[in-house]
């Protein structure tokens, strides 16, 4: 476009929209957008061109809103649009800024983050459901701990999400129930997290979690890798139950009973759902059931597990005094497991679990 065309085109749509324009102000909006598409079109800006877009951006800071709205539908889907020009219509009214918002592709991770740090929930929840959200994106957005915009992010498919900022999402879940299902159902939810919701997440959404993580010893390895380096700073001053954690991850299928006292540093840590993991894969039970009898009133079902599995008694007692560690009567409570515990021989045990593989 040459620059006497371009300005008497920018020209006729300015007198349009002028309070002695003639024209219908929607059609002179609509050949606004059209001008800014045509201009971007063009190639490389020439200083007309600059100064037109100049122009554009004052002429659509004076108009009403609904036309600003028209103006952001027309130009959401154009890709070439100067970002000078997009940037006024985001950081416009929500409802200008929407469609720019949730679905141009000419505004970059930065501006976005820019975008969302300087506006509002609105405008964080219409980033959060873009078609791509970048893993820098998600995590400024559900910095904010907004329950629209998390529920925005988390149920968009398309959003990419860090395992730290799973973490963070998956602690707000817990006050907030509407959050749980769409988090639940995601497939990349890390595994480490996956296994702390279980504690916690409504009932009904277990099947989703359990489905997300896998039974076999690779995977629970993985998992209780990650935990280590999770909580490396937290174990830091107990150095050789680190080191012993470590060294256990490279031989999870040659188990003795010694490793279990081992493991019980997960618990003595605040990683009891760890301890679990582990415990399930040595005795080859379900987790939900080993983590019901870990978090018993009482340890009956525990002690016919253990006794089944030829688990000592000191190895029980040290167990019993790790999980109760903060209860309210914990030394009730390990009396109560350990008579438990020696009024079943391993043979009645196994007997037990032969016929009860569900209790």
């Amino acid at each position: 476009m040459q620059p006497d065309s371009l300005v008497q085109r920018l020209q006729s749509i300015v007198d349009r929209l002028g309070p002695n324009g003639k024209a219908d102000r929607r059609e002179a909006v609509e050949h606004l957008a059209e001008f800014l598409a045509a201009i971007a079109a063009e190639g490389p800006a020439t200083r007309f061109q600059i100064l037109a877009v100049e122009l554009v951006r004052a002429i659509i800071r004076e108009i009403e809103v609904p036309l600003r709205r028209l103006v952001a539908e027309r130009l959401a889907n154009e890709p070439g649009v100067a970002p000078s020009v997009l940037r006024v219509l985001a950081n416009d009214d929500i409802d200008v800024a929407w469609p720019i918002l949730a679905g141009s592709l000419a505004l970059g991770e930065a501006d976005l983050i820019g975008i969302a740090n300087a506006s509002g929930t609105g405008h964080r929840t219409a980033i959060a459901g873009r078609a791509e959200v970048s893993v820098a994106i998600s995590q400024c957005l559900a910095s904010f701990g907004e329950r629209e915009v998390i529920h925005a992010l988390v149920s968009n498919g398309g959003a990419r999400i860090s395992r730290e900022t799973f973490a963070i999402i998956a602690d707000l879940a817990r006050g907030w129930p509407e959050l749980q299902a769409p988090l639940s159902q995601r497939e990349d939810l890390p595994a480490v997290v996956a296994y702390d919701m279980l504690n916690w997440v409504a009932e009904a959404l277990h099947g989703f979690l359990y489905r997300r993580l896998s039974v076999d010893a690779d995977a629970l390895r993985k998992i209780v890798a990650d935990a280590v380096d999770d909580a490396a700073a937290r174990m830091a001053e107990d150095g050789h139950a680190f080191a012993l954690l470590e060294g256990m991850l490279g031989s999870w299928g040659t188990w003795h009973e010694d490793r279990i006292i081992g493991f019980l540093q997960l618990a003595k840590a605040g990683r009891g759902d760890l301890f679990e993991v582990a415990l399930a894969e040595y005795f080859k039970e379900p987790l939900r059931l080993v983590r019901r009898a870990c978090r018993a009133a009482e340890f009956g079902d525990l002690a016919v597990m253990c006794r089944a599995n030829d688990i000592g008694g000191v190895t029980f007692a040290a167990m019993l005094e790790t999980l109760c560690r903060g209860r309210e009567e914990a030394a009730a409570a390990i009396a109560e497991g350990m008579r438990a515990f020696e009024t079943v021989s391993p043979g009645q045990a196994r007997a037990i679990r032969s016929m009860r593989p569900d209790y």
